[in-house]
């Protein structure tokens, strides 16, 4: 009899950027970080789809089985995007969010699917496809390591009242799901939904657990740069970002803390 090894599936919403280096992309990062928070047998297997280029794995793949009745697949990750979750008419984009549907509410009995983990983008696809408002923030870029209080959700997850995360976005999640059992386990002040909970199916992030501070930093600058002769109507004022480049030096991103729950979400303890 063989044994298949278990496999997580990577999608990568993304491409290649320099800003990350000398890290690597987000899937390197992401791989880096579940490798040293895992206490799982070796034989664990990655297997990226790079959703940017269509590249999508079938439904039937992700709620295969091996000889034994047990899912080939124990989760799935999704990475950040610098592209908009909301958007209406970029093809990958709308194909991904149906695919999205059908992994949240298709998953019962009868179509086992994985859990899921979204970062960032991730964490927006997922509530917009749940009927979420997710949009700009009116209150402008979020970046850094930003400091996220714990609702009872959030503590009763992670065990503390306050976690740490890299941040560097521009849309937020406005709401929680209305739909029973996910739940929001966190807000920062400047973005009220941090991440989604549902037990043993979903664990969202606004932040980047993936992210050293220095990513985190270089996150800032890039987003400093961008925003140079831009009309940010009093946004983001160069003292706003200093601050945040700052707080990479005052907190430590709690990545390995979150990556250990990630863990347990895909072995269906969380």
């Amino acid at each position: 009899m063989t044994t298949s090894h278990k496999k997580i599936a990577i999608f990568y919403t993304d491409h290649d950027d320099e800003w990350t280096d000398p890290y690597g992309n987000f899937v390197d990062m992401a791989q880096k970080l579940l490798n040293e928070t895992k206490d799982h047998p070796s034989d664990v297997e990655y297997k990226m789809f790079h959703i940017y280029n269509n590249e999508f794995p079938t439904l039937e793949e992700l709620g295969s089985v091996d000889e034994m009745g047990d899912s080939n697949y124990i989760g799935i990750f999704i990475t950040g995007s610098r592209y908009d979750s909301f958007d209406q008419t970029t093809e990958w984009i709308i194909k991904f969010r149906t695919m999205l549907d059908h992994l949240l509410n298709d998953n019962d009995e009868n179509n086992p699917y994985p859990p899921i983990v979204g970062i960032c983008f991730g964490h927006q696809a997922i509530a917009k496809t749940l009927g979420c408002n997710v949009d700009r923030n009116p209150l402008g870029f979020e970046g850094g390591v930003v400091p996220i209080d714990l609702n009872e959700t959030g503590q009763t997850i992670f065990g503390t009242t306050q976690l740490h995360l890299s941040e560097v976005h521009n849309d937020i999640v406005f709401d929680a799901p209305k739909e029973k059992g996910y739940m929001n386990w966190g807000s920062s002040d400047k973005c009220k939904i941090q991440g989604l909970y549902k037990e043993h199916k979903l664990l969202t992030f606004q932040g980047h657990p993936e992210f050293v501070n220095e990513i985190a930093a270089k996150g800032v600058e890039k987003t400093r740069a961008k925003l140079k002769g831009s009309d940010t109507k009093g946004i983001n004022t160069d003292a706003q970002l200093d601050e945040m480049v700052a707080n990479t030096k005052k907190y430590q991103n709690d990545g390995k803390l979150a990556s250990s729950k990630i863990w347990q979400l895909f072995s269906q303890i969380l």
